[in-house]
């Protein structure tokens, strides 16, 4: 299964991510296959709108951050505060 689901309805590309178990956090192949898709909406003169939601109960939690501590090598644990 795609970490990102695309789908046509009239003039809209609906990109919806698919990585249900991580709470479709970005990074890892999907960060690659959203830019991808974004590319083919934007390069397509039918495609007036983009629109991206996600599957299972949430939209998304925003990075993953595991996958970009690794590609990076830095840190991605904030300090205590308190």
């Amino acid at each position: 299964m795609a970490d990102v689901e695309v789908e046509r309805v009239g003039q809209v590309a609906l990109l919806r991510l698919n990585r249900v178990d991580q709470r479709n956090a970005i990074g890892g192949e999907l960060l690659g296959l959203l830019i991808e898709e974004a590319e083919a909406a934007d390069r397509d003169p039918e495609v007036r709108a983009l629109v991206t939601t996600g599957n299972g109960p949430m939209y998304c939690v925003g990075a993953d951050l595991g996958f970009f501590s690794a590609a990076t090598g830095l840190a991605t644990r904030w300090p205590r505060l308190m």
